[in-house]
């Protein structure tokens, strides 16, 4: 092997192992986003519109809360016209969905790259111009389960200052994330245990690609169809 071919094999191996994580991740982060269902399987066993109406003293229905939830996360992932429903909204409510619609492309720009290169990695084997490292797989089912762990858990220890913390990396100077519930009432029917829900659905997503990265990159499956 040549060092022009050899620095192609650590340089694809580099790019295709990272894209695996990347992948895995971004992947999970948008589970809870765009399979709306997930939301509305929350909404009565969160006692949302009990407290929703509890706190402005009106007679919200379940209904309400869909159109004012599939408003907020339409602005954010098609960017459509802002509202929520016949919720109560304001401009510096509308602000952080705004800063939200920058995370949300972000996060599916990394997936679609992450899954081109994925895929343009395999043509090259396909054609046998090069091959990445055997282990790719495990090291980014390794790599990919173990990030998300350490914050797993330290969010488990106090998932109140995590959340807190979040924010405070991913919309740095901003306040714009702490809704008065009187001006923006979206904020009701999005509670903070639904948040964990949804951290807790990314994990699960997460750990199950990462499993199948794993058991790829131990040659289980060849194994499996070896012994077929």
């Amino acid at each position: 092997m040549s060092k022009k071919q050899k620095a192609l094999l650590i340089a694809v191996s580099i790019i295709y192992t990272a894209s695996l994580v990347l992948f895995a991740i971004s992947f999970s982060i948008n589970l809870p986003i765009y399979f709306r269902p997930f939301y509305y399987m929350l909404i009565k066993p969160m006692h949302m519109v009990e407290d929703l109406n509890n706190w402005t003293g009106c007679s919200y229905t379940t209904k309400d809360v869909i159109e004012a939830y599939n408003e907020v996360l339409n602005f954010c992932c098609f960017n459509t016209k802002f509202g929520t429903g016949k919720l109560a909204w304001s401009e510096e409510g509308k602000s952080h969905f705004q800063d939200c619609q920058g995370l949300f492309l972000l996060d599916t720009v990394v997936m679609f790259v992450s899954a081109a290169f994925i895929g343009a990695t395999h043509t090259l084997k396909k054609l046998n111009i090069v091959t990445p490292y055997k282990r790719s797989h495990l090291i980014a089912g390794v790599t990919a389960i173990a990030l998300p762990s350490v914050v797993g858990v330290l969010a488990s220890l106090d998932f109140d200052k995590a959340f807190e913390v979040f924010h405070h990396i991913f919309f740095p100077g901003k306040e714009n994330w702490i809704f008065d519930q009187n001006t923006d009432q979206i904020i009701l029917v999005m509670p903070e245990n639904f948040f964990m829900a949804c951290a807790i659905f990314i994990g699960v997503g997460i750990v199950l690609i990462s499993v199948y990265y794993i058991l790829r990159g131990s040659g289980v499956f060849k194994k499996l169809k070896f012994k077929r």
